[in-house]
């Protein structure tokens, strides 16, 4: 890679860590945020590295002041304290609805269980219809020839067809397949 390229991936990077952090800075609530801020500060009696303590009075109560400006008020602590009751409110009604939309799954998964019942038994109704249907049809192609029984069943659809060789008997359904076009019969028999 070119030392141009180099650089231009280099800058990328660098305005997406930028982004990044002021993303993360836009996220993190004020209440933290001004927590963070005080531990760092320096609090009265302590004394950066290289200063030297302050001889006046009115240096240790510029001190008091930043540091009664830090310490939240006992308001500030309430609408803090508020917040997180609201939040505990916010967090029951999520619960509640998180178990009605159970109940509902619920009530929905017995639905499901209870109409593939009654489609399996109306298949069954059905598949029997279709089985004494084809069954009736086969002695009916049994005691025609072969090639006036393959005429019929080119008119049938295919799931007919295959019902209905089913039920014939092997001897006469091999006659009735070789009366029948090779594609046909070769679709037939898959």
């Amino acid at each position: 890679m070119n030392p141009q390229r180099q650089y231009i991936a280099a800058f990328f990077l660098s305005l997406l860590v930028v982004v990044l952090l002021m993303l993360l800075a836009a996220a993190v609530k004020p209440e933290v945020f001004n927590l963070v801020r005080s531990t760092n500060s320096v609090l009265p009696g302590q004394h950066p590295k290289g200063a030297q303590s302050p001889k006046s009075s009115s240096a240790s109560d510029t001190d008091r002041d930043r540091l009664s400006q830090q310490v939240p008020t006992p308001s500030a602590r309430l609408s803090f304290i508020d917040s997180a009751g609201s939040e505990k409110g916010d967090l029951q009604a999520y619960r509640d609805s998180l178990a009605a939309l159970r109940v509902q799954l619920e009530q929905r998964e017995r639905m499901i269980v209870e109409l593939t019942k009654r489609l399996q038994g109306l298949n069954a109704v059905a598949d029997s219809g279709t089985s004494t249907s084809a069954k009736t049809t086969a002695r009916l192609l049994e005691s025609m020839s072969a090639e006036e029984a393959a005429r019929i069943l080119r008119n049938m659809n295919e799931p007919e067809v295959k019902a209905i060789l089913a039920a014939v008997k092997k001897r006469q359904a091999g006659k009735i397949l070789g009366a029948l076009e090779p594609e046909r019969a070769a679709r037939y028999l898959r």
